[in-house]
């Protein structure tokens, strides 16, 4: 099992970063795990890592960020994670993060190649041949996927008065140079090319014929993906079944075998989380994607039969505090913030010891961008000692000897009082 994980305190930016629960998943006894040779059919039910939150659209230009974790079966990218390459395959990576890919665990999805030109700021992406649209009734008739469909999707998406400001600004235009070739040309080069529109939360590609019909319509959700969505009950479950002119295969023992596997899939959304627990020890579900780390012992002692994979989460509870305004525009004041809290006492008291000091926002997993805490000059590391003393004489220095108070936001309330007193640590009303 690997480590749980929370986040750590970032006084340059003067955020105080909260830590967040450990993650796990769990799979119920009653799903059916191929021991030898993969077999085809069943059903699977499924709590995925949001499963008290539903759809929020099946319009890919509302720009949901839910939208292809929802739709990710029935609409396809033109790159995904190469999962040949995970540690469950003898690789390196275990493919847990969010948001992040290893730079050499990319494969092409709906793009057979791609290369980078121009110093590079020319894409091109040759997509594979004979992928098709299944036909939709009253919708759209079935047909192969070309270049028009991806500068569509984009297009849509970038004149979207929904979508995130700059998000495609590297990006000057995308155009088909054939009927299964693309190019988009860049402005600058950005780092994020090929997740902000290659295998992202917005890198969907979608047919005109579905958007341009009442494409907020769960109904007319089709795409060229492994599942189609089959039935959707508003904050309950969507049903999604599989699609027989699916394209993809995969290889497994030498022998090669025709995607889906699966018959169906039903994802669940509970909203109450001790109900969607009670759920998987009973074996209503089948695969729980997100488990709080305190409800596992008492999962493992009322249902040993569980298979569990323990993984360091990636996301946090934080304050964002505005460096532009005193007396957070004062260094000093943020390194005392950061001094005052003592986080290894919350890792072991609040946490009970699941979780990390530094995983956020470069999580562990980010090969070749995370630096471990332990290799930074001590200026940083000091920063994750619990020091009220020092946090004291910092804000004395910066003209604070007797503390001030702030007010934050609250989560779903009033807004309340916090107060840094001199003894270097946060109190007051929650707001």
């Amino acid at each position: 099992m690997s480590r749980y994980g929370p986040r750590h305190f970032l006084a340059a930016l003067a955020t105080v970063a909260l830590m967040t629960p450990a993650t796990t998943w769990a799979q119920a006894p009653s799903a059916k795990v191929a021991v030898e040779k993969p077999q085809y059919g069943g059903s699977l039910s499924i709590a995925n890592v949001y499963y008290t939150v539903a759809p929020l659209s099946f319009d890919s230009g509302d720009w949901a960020w839910k939208f292809n974790l929802d739709t990710g079966l029935v609409y396809e990218q033109l790159m995904v994670a190469d999962l040949g390459k995970a540690k469950r395959n003898g690789g390196q990576y275990p493919f847990v993060s969010d948001a992040w890919l290893p730079p050499d665990a990319l494969k092409g999805e709906l793009a057979e190649s791609w290369k980078l030109l121009d110093n590079p700021l020319r894409l091109e992406v040759q997509l594979r041949k004979g992928i098709m649209f299944p036909a939709k009734a009253g919708v759209m008739e079935a047909r192969e996927l070309t270049a028009d469909d991806v500068v569509y999707s984009f297009e849509r998406m970038n004149k979207s008065p929904k979508k995130i400001l700059t998000y495609f600004d590297h990006i000057t235009d995308v155009k088909a140079t054939g009927k299964h070739s693309v190019v988009f040309n860049f402005n600058t080069f950005n780092a994020e090319w090929d997740y902000r529109y290659g295998w992202g939360y917005n890198s969907s590609i979608v047919p005109k014929e579905v958007m341009e019909s009442k494409g907020k319509d769960r109904k007319n959700a089709n795409g060229t993906g492994p599942y189609s969505l089959t039935n959707y009950v508003q904050g309950n479950a969507m049903t999604l079944t599989k699609n027989p002119a699916y394209w993809g295969s995969e290889t497994i023992g030498g022998e090669k075998f025709k995607l889906p596997f699966t018959d169906t899939i039903t994802y669940r959304y509970i909203r109450d989380e001790s109900a969607a627990l009670t759920s998987l020890r009973t074996g209503k579900l089948d695969i729980m994607e997100s488990v709080r780390w305190s409800a596992v012992e008492e999962l493992k002692r009322n249902a040993p039969k569980l298979k569990w994979n323990r993984y360091l989460g990636n996301n946090a509870s934080y304050i964002t505090l505005r460096v532009d305004q005193k007396p957070f525009d004062d260094v000093r004041v943020r390194r005392a913030l950061n001094m005052a809290i003592n986080k290894p006492e919350i890792i072991a008291s609040y946490y009970g010891g699941n979780a990390e000091l530094l995983n956020f926002p470069m999580h562990v997993n980010y090969v070749g961008y995370y630096e471990p805490l332990s290799n930074m000059p001590e200026s940083v590391r000091e920063l994750y000692v619990y020091n009220p003393t020092k946090a004291k004489a910092l804000l004395a220095e910066a003209g604070y000897p007797n503390g001030f108070s702030f007010k934050t936001p609250g989560l779903g309330r009033q807004p309340g009082p916090r107060s840094l007193v001199a003894g270097g640590r946060l109190s007051g009303q929650v707001g």
